[in-house]
Parts: structure tokens; C-alpha cells; sequence
């Protein structure tokens, strides 16, 4: 079963629109939360996927993005998304339903990853 973003009822996500990576050095912010009060997930920085229409195959809605969880990226009141089939400790990725593009008037899901001691990604 895939899920797509017809029809969500998206209300109560903060809009966020992230800066333009500097022309100079051409770093982009990295946006980070921690959707289960302990461990970071990152949205990838200048590596960051292609945010997606659709989720992968048994991820599911897993409940809104706290406050706390959020920690200051403007994300608060997101819907997150999971592997239904792991336990929340167990998740390597979510993903989040939020604005993206330019305007920030599109929305889609933008995968984060857990990131491990010293700062790898999983």
C-alpha cells in the first residue's frame, strides 16, 4: 500500500522555508530533529534526498512532530511517517509532511536519517 498526500488534513504545521544555499561556499543548512525525544535525525544538508509524493511500501503516520522534537526547525505540528513494521527506537529514518519549493507552497514528505555516534548516518 503507498500513501500518497491527497487529502491529508495538514493543519497546524508551521511553514518553513529553507534558505538558498550561499552562492560562496554553496553549504546548505542542515535541518535536525528528534522525533523520539532522544537521538538526532537529519535531513541530509547538501546531500538531502529529493523530498517524494509517495511513502515506501509499510510506513505509516506515526503522529505530529512535537514541540520539543522539533527543536527549533519550524516543523512543530508536522505529520511524521515510519516503518509501522520497527519499533520507534529501532527507525533508521522518518519521514515529514512539509512544505518544500521555493514558496514553500508545495507540500511532500522529506526523509530524515538517524544519525549514530561521531556523526555518521545510517
Amino acid at each position: 500500500m503507498v500513501l500518497s498526500l491527497t487529502g491529508l488534513a495538514l493543519a497546524g504545521c508551521v511553514s518553513l522555508e529553507k534558505p538558498a544555499p550561499d552562492a560562496e561556499t554553496q553549504s546548505v543548512e542542515v535541518v535536525a530533529i528528534a522525533p523520539f525525544g532522544n537521538g538526532v535525525f537529519v535531513d541530509g544538508g547538501a546531500e538531502r534526498p529529493e523530498p517524494v509524493k509517495d511513502l515506501p511500501e509499510g510506513y505509516g503516520y506515526i503522529g505530529d512532530l512535537g514541540e520539543d522534537e522539533a527543536l527549533d526547525s519550524g516543523l512543530a505540528g508536522c505529520r511524521m511517517y515510519a516503518d509501522l513494521a520497527l519499533e520507534p527506537s529501532e527507525c533508521s529514518d522518518v519521514y515529514v509532511c512539509q512544505p518544500v519549493g521555493e514558496s514553500g507552497g508545495e507540500w511532500a514528505y522529506v526523509k530524515y536519517v538517524r544519525l549514530l555516534y561521531g556523526g555518521a548516518r545510517i
